[in-house]
């Protein structure tokens, strides 16, 4: 049994996605913490491995995700050692995906994430194609919140601003000052939006 942890913050609101995220997790380990708002339904006892967390709406024109994890990271706390990665309720990972980084003990360990292999067309408005794990991706609209795995005693550190592209933003302000806390695992992959209605048969797994 491995003795690092890893913790999965999931900015929620998407139900029927439950299950499938939720077998996707559950063996693979980890503790799954469902970021919701205020008002949303309560969900049943689904194991001592997952905690929902309720926190008020954010500001008018603040990105609700973002909102969401840095409300955790102010009010719930994190465990200095453990991993944290943000993955949001149509995301996905890979079989195998947390094995991949158990020896790894970098502050911040960045992944690769795959956004489909084919143009999604009308039904989700985001680009196609591959996001490696690289210092030349290191930058705004290059890597995205899910593809790092950060270390408790760096995320509570750091907050997200309020715009959609703020997770690049922080993760190209991590990288101009921490550069050497980084590690590179470009053959792990998340799965950008998986769960997206229309998305079915569009993944090179």
């Amino acid at each position: 049994m491995s003795s690092v942890n890893f913790q999965v913050l999931t900015p929620f609101s998407r139900t029927r996605n439950i299950i499938e995220l939720g077998d996707c997790l559950k063996r693979q380990g980890v503790t799954w913490h469902l970021l919701c708002v205020e008002g949303e339904n309560k969900l049943p006892d689904l194991g001592s491995w997952i905690h929902q967390w309720f926190f008020a709406p954010p500001p008018e024109g603040f990105f609700i995700g973002h909102h969401l994890v840095n409300q955790f990271l102010d009010r719930v706390g994190v465990v200095d050692d453990d991993y944290y990665i943000v993955l949001t309720d149509d995301d996905f990972t890979e079989e195998g995906f947390f094995k991949k980084l158990e020896a790894y003990n970098d502050d911040i360990i960045v992944v690769s994430m795959k956004r489909s292999n084919k143009p999604t067309g009308a039904d989700a408005g985001c680009p196609f194609g591959n996001l490696m794990a690289c210092p030349e991706n290191m930058k705004t609209c290059h890597v995205g919140y899910e593809q790092a795995i950060i270390k408790g005693k760096v995320a509570k550190q750091y907050r997200c601003e309020g715009v959609y592209h703020a997770d690049g933003l922080l993760l190209e302000k991590l990288w101009a000052e921490r550069m050497e806390s980084f590690r590179f695992v470009p053959d792990a992959f998340v799965y950008f939006n998986y769960l997206f209605p229309g998305r079915t048969g569009r993944w090179d797994r």
